[in-house]
């Protein structure tokens, strides 16, 4: 029974994972340290721009870009279109 590593489960909890893709409807787009407006500007993202969302807080979404992490106001954002059709 020790051959198996009892962190999995605890890590699977711990850090759920979050694929959705969204795209910057608005830009440029103001990318916060934290959620709301008295976030500190740590950069800013183009329209049309593809972000990855890691969680959400009210009316803000932190997402992941290329150039790190921050906060964008959610009605920026919109779906990611699906490339199958």
């Amino acid at each position: 029974m020790r051959d198996q590593p009892a962190a999995l489960p605890d890590q699977a909890n711990a850090a759920p994972k979050n694929d959705t893709m969204l795209v910057v409807m608005r830009g440029p787009a103001n990318i916060r340290s934290a959620p709301g407006k008295g976030g500190r500007v740590v950069g800013t993202v183009a329209k049309n721009t593809t972000v990855k969302e890691r969680s959400r807080s009210g009316k803000w979404v932190e997402v992941e870009t290329d150039n790190g992490t921050g906060w964008i106001a959610a009605s920026l954002l919109g779906l990611q279109p699906s490339e199958s059709r």
